[in-house]
């Protein structure tokens, strides 16, 4: 059956149409550039030249580069999130050792497909804007991972941070993400499977000095 649009609703599937097309340009030069290059060594008009998007058009959009890396975490974050908490059901809830697995294995496979994640997220030179943005993002997944797992039996055996005591499940991300900031200052965006394996370790390790 036919599917006949106004004349208002037409412009606006096509304006939509143009600014994912124009979003989905930026988005892939800036990642293909930031694999390996520092935020600060990229400018503006690098990007806009190589996506072949008019500066007009890219304000229109965001504020200014800043905003921009700041929505391209925000993506990222995203991705991440859902790939983490993926087929998470299929696991038994009270093996909390196989929850860290799993979602440590599934944030290894997605920094190897998204390296331009790691220098977003963890290189030392990553703009303050950016840091704090990721700070927000962190502390969503946090959130979304206490809602589903704080039930557990295993759960109740940490400190509650509402009441004075450490955040342990916050930490034992820090830890994870310490870690792979070592790899990457080490290796660059490519980071070996050796650190994301010492990462998991180190995070398995300290949920375990609480856990059994």
């Amino acid at each position: 059956m036919a599917i006949y649009l106004r004349t208002g609703e037409a412009r606006a599937t096509n304006k939509d149409s143009r600014r994912t097309a124009v979003l989905e340009r930026l988005v892939n030069v800036a990642e293909e550039m930031l694999v390996d290059r520092p935020v600060s060594e990229i400018a503006l008009a690098d990007i806009l030249e190589k996506a072949q998007v008019a500066r007009a058009t890219f304000y229109k959009l965001f504020n200014d580069l800043l905003h921009f890396y700041q929505y391209l975490a925000d993506r990222l974050s995203e991705i991440l999130l859902h790939a983490q908490l993926d087929g998470y059901e299929d696991i038994d809830p009270e093996d909390w050792r196989a929850m860290v697995i799993h979602m440590a294995d599934r944030g290894a496979e997605f920094y190897k497909t998204h390296p331009v994640a790691l220098r977003l997220w963890l290189a030392i030179d990553r703009p303050p804007s950016i840091r704090a943005a990721d700070d927000v993002n962190v502390q969503i997944f946090l959130d979304r991972f206490h809602g589903r797992f704080q039930d557990r039996a295993w759960w109740a055996r940490l400190p509650d941070p509402a009441k004075g005591g450490v955040d342990v499940m916050t930490a034992s991300f820090r830890i994870y993400d310490a870690v792979l900031a070592l790899g990457f200052q080490t290796a660059g965006p490519h980071v070996p499977q050796a650190w994301f394996d010492e990462a998991k370790r180190a995070s398995l390790a300290y949920l375990g000095s609480w856990l059994e």
